[in-house]
């Protein structure tokens, strides 16, 4: 009887053991306070997660509160004593104040002992919160300009681009968008166009195909364009091609109407010298360095948007100052300038030359 009840105990011992062998994920502050941030801005925090259990850690996913937060994280296993950090990244998009909750999910078991198996279960509950100031009505913040990003592409030749093309377009031959539309981003808006239609339904085809889904071609080309809407947001420095351009359908089906284009178009400046520009601008964005802008005054359209941006708002305000005196109706600044966009996007939307 003594013996039985000894193995008993010691199968007791055993199991229990094993029980208590589990990953178990810790954060070293759960809590992040940034205090203030202006509209429109975006904060960056890092997490450091670690495994203090003494079986492997595996982050099933992580999930945040709100649509305004992204996270990265660069490894999703982690041995007993590993740690990695968790990027999180929270855009101060509405509101006068931010509490971002961000759920980790992992096998970790929870407090009974059992496994999370459902999106109610988290083991770790992170936290970024702190106040929003309000911004100047002129400025547009980097969200607001990607969200309206239109990517216009001449098909032309170079030549033919030189002489006279729409403002912000950029210039990629026909023959070599297969080898070029690596630069255009995926989710962007972007409307081809040539002189006449010759090319520009074919050229959206190629790219649909490539996974391009929101691209369009111009309906009958610049000449069209010409034949409506006269100069209007044409930069040339030779006379303007003959008016016509065909508007009939193509076999992509993806035609952008004249006039929508008029209404929706907008003009981006960049305002820094030209080598600045050539290592990095915004797509579609003109070089027109702070210096010169008030030469261009009587060429640019006073009743579009002109957004303008230098590297960090240095000469912006400045610039801005200059057009709303010179009675444009929708001079606007990119918040943060290019640093910002940057900080917040990356290398998305920036082009060199």
């Amino acid at each position: 009887m003594r013996k039985a009840l000894l193995i008993g105990c010691l199968v007791l011992a055993v199991w229990g053991g094993v029980a208590v062998a589990s990953p178990q994920i810790t954060v070293d502050q759960p809590e992040y306070d940034f205090g203030s941030i202006g509209l429109g801005y975006m904060v960056k925090h890092t997490f450091v997660l670690q495994n203090t259990g003494d079986e492997v850690l595996n982050i099933v996913y992580v999930r945040a509160s709100c649509g305004c937060t992204t996270t990265d994280l660069p490894a999703s296993s982690l041995a007993p004593g590993e740690s990695v950090p968790l990027e999180v990244l929270v855009l101060a998009d509405h509101g006068t104040s931010k509490n971002v909750f961000i759920y980790v999910h992992t096998n970790a078991p929870d407090s009974a002992g059992n496994a999370n198996d459902d999106r109610m279960d988290f083991d770790i509950k992170l936290v970024v919160k702190g106040a929003i100031t309000p911004g100047q009505e002129y400025n547009m913040a980097p969200f607001e300009v990607a969200n309206d990003m239109m990517i216009l592409v001449d098909l032309r030749d170079a030549a033919a681009y030189q002489a006279n093309h729409l403002m912000g377009a950029i210039n990629i031959p026909a023959n070599e968008l297969a080898d070029r539309m690596g630069s255009l981003q995926k989710g962007a808006r972007i409307i081809v166009y040539d002189l006449a239609g010759e090319a520009a339904d074919a050229a959206v085809q190629t790219l649909l195909n490539s996974g391009y889904m929101s691209s369009f071609y111009l309906q009958g080309g610049l000449s069209r364009w010409v034949a409506v809407q006269g100069d209007r947001f044409l930069i040339y420095e030779t006379p303007l091609p003959a008016a016509g351009g065909s508007i009939t359908g193509g076999s992509s089906g993806r035609p952008y109407d004249l006039g929508t284009l008029r209404t929706e178009f907008y003009v981006l400046i960049d305002l820094r010298d030209a080598a600045a520009y050539a290592a990095g601008h915004l797509s579609g964005a003109m070089n027109i360095p702070a210096a010169q802008l008030s030469q261009w005054f009587d060429r640019l359209p006073q009743e579009k948007r002109i957004i303008v941006y230098d590297d960090d708002g240095t000469s912006a305000t400045a610039a801005y100052q200059a057009l709303d005196n010179a009675g444009f109706d929708r001079p606007m600044i990119l918040l943060g300038g290019l640093n910002e966009w940057i900080y917040q996007y990356g290398n998305q939307y920036v082009l060199s030359n």
